[in-house]
This record gives structure tokens, C-alpha cells and sequence, in this order.
């Protein structure tokens, strides 16, 4: 049976996959915090980042993401904004006071929610 003619494979090395390694370092380096107050947002958000290779803890208990943000066990949060006892505003303002990294640029943070009625 002819398949017609053979073709030499051809490899093309590209920049970024070079840098696989330094991007998957960087990744490691950036432990992110989950907070909502609906267990299974958690744990969908914490898998899909630990996949991403993101070193990710979560959890439903804002005192908890807090003493995570203190102890400087998390330099990203992401937290629902609507949650019972402390909303997401709310937990931004203690985290930012209580900071270890001090991080003062506004630029610096990113807030960001989603609900319908």
C-alpha cells in the first residue's frame, strides 16, 4: 500500500518552550490563597491551579486565608465577594493591613466578583 511520499519530521524549538522550566519556577514561587464560602468553588479553583502548578491552599474560613496572608503563605488571594460574616472588601482591607510582603501599589491588586440575583 503507497501512502505516497515519506516526510522528514521536522522539530521547531520555540523561545517559550525553552523557558518551560524558568515560567514553571516562577509558578512555584507565587502561592495563591482560595477563599469563597462555598466548599466546592474551593476545591474546583484549588485543583485547577494546583494542575497549573500553582502551590495553592484553600479554604472556606476568611480568619483562616488571614493568618495564610500574615504568615506570608500566600502572595495572590482570590475571595468570592459575597460571603456571610465578611464580605470580600472587607477581607481585602484586613489582608492589605496585615500584609508581610507590603505591598502599597495600588496597581498591585486585582478585585474581581461574580453573582446574579
Amino acid at each position: 500500500m503507497n501512502h505516497g511520499p515519506r516526510r522528514a519530521l521536522t522539530v521547531v524549538t520555540m523561545p517559550a518552550i525553552q523557558e518551560r522550566p524558568k515560567i514553571d519556577e516562577l509558578r512555584s514561587a507565587l502561592p495563591i490563597c482560595v477563599l469563597d464560602d462555598e466548599a466546592d468553588h474551593v476545591e474546583l479553583a484549588t485543583t485547577y491551579l494546583k494542575q497549573a502548578g500553582f502551590p495553592a491552599h484553600g479554604t472556606t474560613s476568611p480568619a483562616e486565608a488571614l493568618e495564610k496572608v500574615r504568615g506570608g503563605e500566600c502572595r495572590v488571594v482570590i475571595a468570592d465577594f459575597k460571603m456571610p460574616g465578611m464580605d470580600g472588601m472587607t477581607f481585602l482591607e484586613k489582608a492589605l493591613q496585615s500584609d508581610p510582603w507590603n505591598v502599597r501599589d495600588p496597581g498591585d491588586r486585582i478585585l474581581f466578583g461574580g453573582f446574579g440575583d
